[in-house]
């Protein structure tokens, strides 16, 4: 299996792990936030779900030519965050599978060299299209790790 198709089948796992907790969390956990530095269960979820799209476009401006800037996502100034408090996990966890199944259709469009891409992000360096798809990877997991501890102590 070519490596960009292995990514590809990956990125699909987080949304559906998001989905599995959100469905077996008690509603009694989803305000839970062990941590004033880290975000609540539901608003990891919201989080996940409003920050889609802007991968997507990096992915797309990525695809489009080699040596593109890569922005900083601040997600301090993401619109609804103000919102993510009240929010229904269920509900966002659809919305974030549906956002990412785009994200994974129209990497599916993309030709193999288009996976090599790169671009220079300011404090990551040089990342490749494939490298900021492993990112997404990577930031799936950190929410899922996240939620399934705040799950774990907070019964």
């Amino acid at each position: 299996m070519m490596l960009h198709k292995l990514i590809l089948s990956q990125l699909s796992l987080g949304p559906s792990a998001i989905m599995s907790l959100c469905h077996l969390a008690p509603e009694s956990v989803y305000s839970v936030a062990p941590n004033p530095d880290r975000f609540s269960f539901r608003a990891d979820v919201a989080h996940l779900a409003e920050l889609e799209p802007y991968f997507l476009r990096r992915i797309q401006e990525l695809a489009k030519s080699d040596g593109q800037p890569i922005e900083i996502i601040d997600e301090d100034a993401m619109p609804g965050l103000a919102n993510y408090n009240v929010t229904n996990p269920v509900h966002e966890s659809e919305k974030f599978l549906r956002h990412r199944q785009e994200t994974i259709a129209k990497c599916q469009e993309l030709e193999p060299e288009q996976f090599l891409h790169s671009g220079h992000h300011p404090v990551l360096g040089d990342l490749s299209l494939a490298d900021c798809l492993r990112l997404m990877i990577a930031h799936d997991l950190y929410h899922v790790e996240h939620m399934a501890g705040i799950m774990a102590n907070f019964r």
